[in-house]
């Protein structure tokens, strides 16, 4: 066995994550990537990186390096007893259960010193009623007199406790329930039974000198979700603005800081062990004619949109921010323009995917024999760089700005947008129903260009 001439430790918090590479809330996990440069004797090197996460998916560790040195080991071990780092949120956590503990306590004392002054009073007034009964209390008027003027006393001392014991059964009671508020919040941190510590052990060889290591890793308990904001406007030349956004879900036991953030169509936690029997199936494809142009063709991806809102005259029209779109044969990936703070149990963190408008065709549709209302349908092809992903959607009709509050359902899905919405119109049977929405340019887990995606 190798002799180990250096140890090196390293906190994993204090290493910045380069990147994070978030995936669909049906694999439910993240791909972190850390870098950090050490300084290594000749020989054997040991590095420890510790405090790694909770919700770390095993095996899931990979280390990478440039420099002159060869990477012969990686493995994670459990140190019991081992300090570990607790993270500032956590720590303030902390305090409040601690601080509610100690509120707690302190009434709970005050209640029971006072349970003891009401039974010592009540104590007093059966020795008494004892030695009257025994004969060694000799009655006349003083000890009538006394004994009056002790029950008067009992009374109103044990009156005056009970109101003080009933009133501190109430501050318990709320105690307590901010107690367990507490005590829940500092159980989810996940630090409060913590005994022992997970490190990653790098076993390097080198001859001495710098060299860059680049750990990866996943975690579980983090996801992102889509979101579509969608605006059809109609007239002469109806077009659909869509805003499209992400929702990143993040319980991973650690805080990320100024993280940049790829959201990725990927699911790494669903493959399959046997690869199925495929049979034989024919197809023949037919390219559709455009239905309309609109200015010379249709609308491609636009960098910049206003909405309702005249160019203000002698100054440049913002930009808006968007996604570098990376797409492969089984997947696609959005590396978000700004680098995101998201600490952990954070429910839902917003990022801006992109925007884009697209060329729409309006028509009226009835089934009279099925229902009486009349339905709008509006139909786009979607000829932008943005794959769309199964996620939910918020529709607005021009001026139908109150469409969002009466829909009833709203989820674009990989084979139809499903939606229901009844409109503020006069008429009460004329209802926004129905958004068809078909890929141009297929991406990764995208039907055919030809299938539509419909709101119903």
């Amino acid at each position: 066995m190798a002799t180990i001439v250096q140890t090196q430790k390293l906190n994993l918090h204090d290493v910045a994550i380069v990147q994070a590479l978030v995936y669909s809330s049906e694999s439910n996990c993240a791909e972190l990537r850390r870098t950090f440069q050490l300084d290594l004797a000749a020989g054997y090197n040991e590095v420890k990186i510790q405090n790694l996460p909770f919700d770390l998916v095993q095996d899931s560790i990979r280390v990478s390096g440039a420099g002159e040195a060869v990477i012969h080991d990686v493995s994670v071990k459990n140190q019991e007893g081992a300090d570990f780092v607790i993270p500032e949120r956590v720590l303030a956590i902390k305090e409040i259960f601690e601080e509610k503990e100690r509120a707690k306590d302190k009434i709970n004392d005050s209640r029971t010193a006072v349970q003891k002054r009401i039974e010592g009073l009540d104590n007093l007034i059966t020795e008494i009623a004892k030695h009257g009964k025994d004969g060694s209390f000799h009655f006349d008027g003083r000890t009538i007199e006394s004994l009056n003027a002790l029950h008067d006393y009992h009374q109103e001392k044990t009156v005056t406790l009970r109101a003080q014991i009933r009133t501190l059964d109430q501050e318990f009671r709320r105690a307590e329930e901010e107690f367990q508020r507490a005590s829940q919040d500092y159980d989810n941190t996940g630090y409060r039974w913590r005994n022992s510590a997970q490190y990653a052990s790098i076993v390097v060889e080198s001859e001495g000198g710098s060299v860059e290591l680049t750990i990866t890793y996943q975690v579980n308990n983090v996801a992102w979700f889509p979101f579509y904001d969608i605006r059809v406007t109609s007239g002469e030349a109806a077009e659909m603005h869509i805003t499209y956004f992400g929702k990143v879900r993040q319980f991973s036991g650690e805080d990320w800081k100024n993280v940049p953030i790829v959201l990725s169509t990927a699911k790494p936690a669903h493959g399959v062990k046997t690869l199925p029997k495929l049979g034989a199936l024919e197809a023949s494809i037919v390219v559709p004619e455009p239905e309309h142009q609109m200015r010379g063709g249709y609308v491609q991806m636009m960098e910049n949109i206003s909405y309702d809102a005249a160019p203000m005259m002698g100054r440049a029209m913002f930009k808006t921010a968007s996604a570098t779109v990376k797409s492969s044969n089984i997947a696609s990936e959005f590396s978000i323009g700004r680098p995101a703070t998201i600490d952990d149990r954070t429910e839902e963190y917003k990022v801006n995917i992109g925007q884009f408008t697209l060329p729409t065709k309006l028509s009226n549709v009835t089934v009279p024999s099925r229902n009486a209302a009349a339905f709008l349908v509006a139909n786009s092809v979607n000829s932008s760089d943005y794959p769309l992903v199964a996620g939910q959607a918020s529709i607005f009709l021009e001026e139908l700005s109150s469409i969002k509050e009466n829909s009833r359902c709203s989820r674009l899905s990989e084979n139809k947008v499903e939606m229901l919405r009844r409109s503020t119109l006069k008429s009460p049977r004329r209802q926004l129903s129905l958004l068809n929405l078909s890929s141009q340019t297929p991406g990764p887990g995208l039907e055919s260009p030809r299938k539509q995606r419909e709101v119903a």
